[in-house]
């Protein structure tokens, strides 16, 4: 089990602001601080995020980028927000004393990927780095048959009715996004098994990545909902997270509809009420569920 410092923050904070009459009043707006993640002493990226979840933040963005390839890697995590960073100790250092990046192999690899990383249109700005699209696309090849993912009609708009109970800061302040993992198994309601918000939408997915990873959830009967406009980065995070069903309120980008068409997954977009658009693989959704 991950030892974690459980170093979550208020999301909001009382400013004073005129409205269109000239009128003082009182409003909310969201957080939005900078957290430099260190692993092993190392420093890899720093985030800017609502810091609502910043442990799973931190493990999901080790997983997302591949620097590490389990939960079990890592050994504690210790927020600091005195400071802004995050230490990330491995258990490879937590057993033996010695770094991960000990290992030239490793370091070799992250070296390579800061050569040829991508700033991504996340909001917050994300970093993918560029070998991530060649490793899901080996990934998809090495698949004898994709997984069988599929959800209802039904099923689709109760999911896309959720998301306007839960968004909590969204209400409160604006400019946030949310992400939510929903339970799609047969028999189930649509519910949201881990939701969260934050500045930018990719730390979101990788706070749910991180939270799959230490729940030990299956990928192949959930469904990812997020608030943002689907992208090549949130297709590959899926990708990586083996959910082959992505659902959005907002629209989709070409190369996030080209990318999904390779890999499986069907990307659902402009979810309104009852209207949705299923842009790629509707044969994954049964419209008359």
């Amino acid at each position: 089990m991950i030892a974690f410092s459980q170093s979550s923050l208020k999301a909001t904070t009382a400013v004073a602001a005129r409205d269109e009459n000239g009128v003082s009043c009182e409003v909310m707006i969201a957080g939005e601080h900078p957290l430099c993640i260190y692993f092993d002493k190392r420093e890899m990226v720093t985030l800017m995020t609502l810091g609502r979840a910043p442990e799973l933040l931190c493990l999901g963005w080790l997983l997302n980028q591949r620097v590490i390839d389990q939960a079990a890697d890592i050994a504690s995590i210790h927020v600091d927000w005195d400071t802004g960073a995050a230490a990330v100790t491995s258990q490879h250092r937590a057993l033996s004393g010695q770094s991960w990046w000990d290992d030239p192999s490793r370091l070799d690899r992250f070296e390579q990927r800061m050569d040829r990383k991508t700033v991504t249109t996340g909001c917050g700005q994300g970093t993918m780095y560029s070998d991530l699209m060649a490793t899901v696309r080996e990934e998809r090849n090495a698949r004898h048959a994709l997984p069988q993912a599929s959800i209802t009609k039904s099923q689709l708009q109760r999911v896309i009715g959720q998301a306007r109970h839960h968004q909590a800061v969204y209400q409160e302040a604006g400019g946030v996004h949310a992400c939510a993992l929903a339970d799609n198994r047969p028999g189930a309601d649509g519910s949201f098994l881990y939701f969260i918000e934050d500045v930018g939408r990719h730390n979101a997915v990788d706070a749910i990545t991180g939270w799959m990873q230490l729940e030990k959830q299956s990928a192949h009967d959930k469904v990812f909902y997020t608030t943002g406009r689907l992208t090549s980065e949130m297709v590959i995070k899926c990708a990586q997270m083996g959910i082959f069903i992505l659902i959005s309120r907002s629209g989709i980008t070409a190369m996030g509809f080209e990318l999904a068409q390779e890999l499986g997954i069907c990307l659902i977009g402009r979810c309104q009420g009852k209207h949705f658009l299923v842009y790629t693989h509707p044969e994954r959704v049964d419209f008359a569920g």
